[in-house]
């Protein structure tokens, strides 16, 4: 293997591409000297296989729903035609802008771009590989950033499946007829939610005996019975056995877990998605010491720092959350350690999440299972869209109430939870993150503010407001 260029120290060694930039940013703003790891995509997840192509793909089927319950409210559309071409041609576009992210970091003054595979060998030392070279880099501070990646489980065939990544880096040029999901977590209802809207017959199977199992109860009752509705099948208590490839179709081989029986489901195309996995173990030389938590995630403290000083670590390899929007907030905290000598704080009770499924579903804090879980008593306000003024307009009513907004607090009004199914849930969650992280974190602001009328905004006002005492005395 031949050497590349010669060695440098660097103020900064920032493994991976997505939230690691902003503390690239941060870095090359002060002046520092940076360099930039990246095996894959520029950009991360999040703008090649993650958060903003998956959105491309789901917002075209929201808006097919939205057009069929138009009918509720007497507004009539023929059937739609979907351009698929137009919409992947969209994401490949989108995907074409990490090639150009990475020539613009390459010209800025004091940061070079590395294209290959790392590998910490030291507290100070990175090797990476490209191709057939190899360089190992000196750095003062490292920063992992790196994500994590597919979970593949091990069963005969599973080569003949794609994965969320493998999906976008080969785009499909016509809707699969036949499509079975193998796990039944955010991405599997994404996938389902779009290619069902196209007329796919989607199967989605699963152990767990139900789907989006860290959802709030209520929640994956209502989503499920959605789904259904709108055509997909579920198989919530089978194993995955094989996958084999016939002449013109694939054909899974699942195990139900409760009859042990067989079934054979055949399609046109597999995809695999049973979560992540941390990438820790091939970045990191176990001689380096890094300390890893029994999921191989990277061990952090508040400061994002590793157990090895000058070594850090934020979003997915750290095993906190796996969203964008946390990795963007611990780079946040990161850089005012770095640059600011300021301590920043995360409130990992309160990170928000959300499913854009429709209707779109979104959380943030504990489900009322996790909160019956704790024994302590607690208070639940909940409304559904058929309540106010704006669902009725939207065509919610007894046959259809449009999902829901559920609070839980404890006895002192403080958010302990809070949980949407239905229209713009993520926007209806958001203000409770808000409070969640501002003063005591409780519902008093929210109480004493006025929403608009009739605005969708009253059902999550209207939902704090009806807060029963579950457990306790009032």
């Amino acid at each position: 293997m031949s050497k590349m260029k010669n060695n440098l120290t660097y103020d900064y060694i920032i493994i991976g591409s997505g939230a690691g930039l902003i503390v690239a940013d941060a870095a090359l703003e002060k002046g520092k000297r940076v360099a930039i790891i990246e095996q894959d995509r520029f950009g991360g997840t999040c703008l090649n296989y993650g958060c903003i192509p998956s959105k491309m793909l789901t917002y075209p089927a929201d808006i097919i729903q939205q057009a069929k319950h138009a009918r509720k409210i007497g507004v009539n559309f023929s059937r739609p035609s979907v351009d698929l071409h137009n919409i992947m041609g969209r994401i490949k576009e989108l995907q074409s802008k990490s090639k150009i992210m990475a020539e613009s970091y390459a010209k800025l003054p004091g940061c070079e771009v590395l294209i290959g595979q790392a590998k910490i060998i030291a507290a100070n030392q990175v090797k990476v590989f490209a191709g057939d070279k190899e360089r190992i880099l000196h750095g003062h501070n490292i920063i992992i950033a790196t994500g994590a990646k597919p979970n593949i489980p091990a069963f005969p065939g599973n080569e003949l499946a794609l994965h969320y990544r493998s999906f976008f880096e080969h785009l499909p040029n016509k809707p699969y007829p036949r499509l079975v999901i193998l796990g039944a977590g955010t991405i599997s209802c994404e996938f389902a939610h779009f290619f069902s809207t196209l007329n796919t017959k989607v199967t989605i199977v699963g152990r767990s005996g139900t789907i989006l199992k860290s959802e709030d109860g209520d929640v994956q009752t209502a989503i499920i019975q959605c789904m259904r509705v709108a055509g997909v099948s579920f198989l919530l208590t089978h194993r995955f056995d094989k996958i084999e490839q016939s002449e013109n179709e694939k054909v899974v081989h699942l195990t139900n877990t409760t009859s042990n029986e067989s079934i054979k489901i055949p399609c046109d195309e597999v995809i695999i998605s049973a979560g992540v996995k941390s990438t820790a173990p091939e970045l990191l030389d176990p001689a380096v010491g890094v300390e890893l938590d029994r999921n191989n995630y990277i061990v952090t403290d508040k400061n994002m720092a590793t157990s090895i000083p000058g070594i850090y670590a934020i979003g997915d390899i750290n095993g906190h959350h796996m969203f964008r929007h946390t990795a963007n907030q611990e780079a946040k905290i990161l850089v005012d350690y770095l640059f600011e000598q300021k301590q920043s704080i995360i409130n990992y009770q309160a990170v928000p999440h959300a499913v854009f499924t429709t209707p779109q579903i979104a959380g943030v804090g504990q489900t009322e299972e996790q909160v019956k879980k704790s024994g302590i008593p607690y208070k639940r306000g909940m409304l559904h869209y058929r309540d106010v003024a704006y669902g009725w307009a939207m065509g919610y009513g007894d046959d259809d109430d449009g999902g829901f907004v559920k609070v839980l607090t404890d006895q002192n009004n403080r958010i302990l939870g809070a949980h949407a199914i239905g229209y713009q849930a993520a926007a209806l969650i958001q203000p409770f993150v808000y409070l969640m992280n501002t003063g005591d974190g409780s519902l008093t602001p929210l109480l004493s503010s006025q929403p608009i009328h009739p605005s969708i905004n009253e059902l999550a006002a209207w939902a704090a407001e009806s807060l029963i005492l579950i457990g306790g005395k009032n």
